[in-house]
């Protein structure tokens, strides 16, 4: 069974991105400056993170 996405190769021409490729590319464009300033905090003090890791059980989304 085929789907609508199976016709959309782009993203196979690309390799796997991790979350250190990430926050290397982070670092960079921060140039030095702390990493924490990319964090946020919701008004009652619960810290954002700018990137989650994926739940070692999710699927993925079509």
């Amino acid at each position: 069974m085929s789907t609508e996405t199976d016709a959309l190769t782009l993203a196979a021409d690309f390799a796997p991105a991790t979350r250190d490729d990430w926050r290397k590319l982070a670092d960079g464009v921060l140039k030095g400056a702390p990493f924490d300033k990319l964090v946020g905090k919701t008004y009652d003090g619960l810290r954002i993170d700018p990137i989650y890791e994926r739940a070692r059980n999710a699927t993925a989304i079509p």
